[in-house]
């Protein structure tokens, strides 16, 4: 009959206990509240995003209507008054009237909306079509200033050699001149350290094939020889039976 082996617990030491029990429970709840809230987090950005939109859908279709692309100056005095009056805090008031210019001038532009009837279901319909479920979406999508968005490399070099401000006076971000220099100097240097490298690289490879091809055939010969060497004795044997 087989035993079992009973698996051994290995038992853990403790040290002295520096946490009072209530200061250790007080410490269980404070942590249980950190987790709840990060959820209602969680759940506070989706509602204010949702929120964000409604707001936005609703100022979109409610200037469809507007004749001309850019609202004026004086509308937009109106316009801030009205957002004012129902509470909204001066940032908050100059954001949605700056973004709902820049939605209503794109619609206006490239996808008119209809100048009666626009419902705020309509816009929503347009803007979920469009992934914008977010303000911060909403600017990406809609800024009128947005850089053109660059591959992974055309991002390297702009890193590197920087772009040119939009008031033509020079560049901006990437490295200055002395820099730069220096830049071209450690690129080439390290541009004829990978030619050396991966030409030497090759050059083992090529080495290694060889040998490998070499000792291949060293085994086929080896084993043909084996086989003759097989055969003489056996022949050897049918010749000179004991």
């Amino acid at each position: 009959m087989t035993k079992s082996k009973t698996k051994k617990t290995k038992k853990v030491q403790l040290g002295k206990e520096y946490l009072a029990d209530d200061v250790a429970t007080r410490l269980g709840s404070i942590n249980s509240s950190i987790t709840n809230m990060r959820e209602d987090n969680k759940n506070n950005s989706n509602a204010i995003n949702a929120g964000n939109i409604d707001i936005y859908c609703e100022l979109i279709s409610a200037y469809a209507s507007y004749p001309a692309d850019k609202i004026t100056t004086r509308d937009m005095n109106t316009f801030k008054k009205q957002l004012s009056d129902v509470g909204f805090s001066d940032a908050s008031n100059k954001k949605k009237r700056e973004k709902t210019q820049w939605v209503h001038k794109w619609f206006k532009t490239n996808e008119p909306l209809p100048s009666s009837n626009c419902t705020a279901e309509l816009v929503r319909d347009k803007l979920t079509a469009m992934g914008i479920t977010s303000e911060a979406k909403l600017v990406k999508e809609f800024n009128p200033n947005k850089e053109e968005e660059l591959d992974k490399l055309d991002t390297l070099v702009a890193k590197i050699v920087g772009k040119p401000k939009k008031d033509g006076s020079g560049y901006k971000e990437g490295l200055n001149e002395e820099e730069l220099e220096d830049f071209q100097r450690r690129l080439e240097s390290a541009l004829v350290a990978r030619e050396k490298f991966l030409s030497d690289l090759k050059e083992t490879i090529e080495v290694y094939e060889d040998e490998l091809e070499t000792q291949e055939k060293v085994a086929e010969v080896s084993d043909q020889l084996g086989k003759l060497a097989d055969n003489y004795q056996q022949a050897d044997l049918d010749n000179n039976p004991m």
